[in-house]
């Protein structure tokens, strides 16, 4: 996974989350753990070279990248490396000098936290808001609010055009912080603002496609476009199928989308995702 993301072959997400060959919770922990060895990545690289497990015989041969998970799992994660075999025994020998090791960065850096060993922009990162998307192919905008808290103070005036100068972090503070808590996007209506920990995922509307989590960004091509009914259209990139899901919503459902991607696992994914969103013309 993460020898696939170094090589951009695509978002760590969409790598994780892409293919059918594992079960949803095994997708959920290596996700996980590739975040997180991702974000100790220096701490773990400074522990791997000052432990010279480069000269391990065992160790030298395999993927910088899984050395670098094993040494995140046994020193900073769970303390233990799963299942067994020649690595975790090569490993596991070089324990001690790796909790030492790491003992020294932390008395050398004055903190007593492995996180604090993090730099202040990976401890404490901006977060974004929560976008969502309504798809109006199956539910209209005045339909998925009535499932979600909206603070009066805040639907009026986030869709008056007075306020579309608004920027996303004011936009953000301004949503209820309790669970299912959302405002109208101030340039997108079809659009809805969460705080940025809610979790959808198991949400009706989102399993039955009527909302599509897609980032603000995502939206602005096919916005951009805005092509009428009728149009054909061709998605030249179009996997995994978010921004052509909207065209074919702005397009009503009429005329005629050509999605087109190089990567047939990818293209597998878009047809799922165009059945679910009731994307016909597609």
């Amino acid at each position: 996974l993460l020898d696939s993301f170094q090589t951009q072959q695509g978002s760590l997400k969409s790598l994780t989350y892409g293919g059918d060959s594992q079960a949803t919770g095994l997708r959920r922990a290596c996700y996980a753990l590739a975040i997180e060895t991702l974000k100790f990545r220096e701490v773990i690289d400074n522990m791997i070279s000052t432990c010279s497990l480069s000269k391990d015989r065992t160790l030298a041969h395999i993927s910088p990248n899984l050395l670098r998970v094993l040494v995140y799992d046994l020193v900073l994660g769970e303390g233990n490396i799963k299942g067994g075999g020649s690595l975790k025994k090569a490993l596991m020998a070089h324990k001690s000098r790796l909790h030492e090791c790491l003992v020294r960065m932390k008395i050398k850096a004055k903190v007593a936290r492995n996180i604090d060993l993090l730099p202040e922009h990976i401890r404490n990162p901006v977060l974004l808001p929560r976008y969502v998307r309504v798809n109006t192919i199956k539910i209209t905008v005045p339909e998925a609010l009535s499932h979600f808290t909206t603070p009066s103070s805040s639907s009026s005036s986030s869709t008056s055009s007075s306020s579309s100068s608004s920027s996303s972090s004011t936009l953000s503070s301004s949503i209820d912080p309790s669970p299912l808590s959302c405002v109208p996007d101030t340039l997108f209506p079809d659009i809805l603002v969460f705080p940025p920990d809610t979790n959808l995922h198991t949400h009706p509307l989102l399993t039955s496609g009527s909302v599509i989590i897609q980032d603000k960004a995502s939206c602005m091509p096919s916005y951009i476009l805005n092509p009428p009914p009728g149009s054909h259209v061709i998605d030249a990139c179009a996997a995994p199928g978010n921004k052509t899901s909207l065209l074919a919503a702005i397009m009503n459902n009429e005329g005629r989308v050509y999605a087109i991607d190089r990567d047939r696992r990818r293209l597998s994914t878009l047809e799922r995702m165009m059945t679910k969103a009731g994307a016909s013309c597609v």
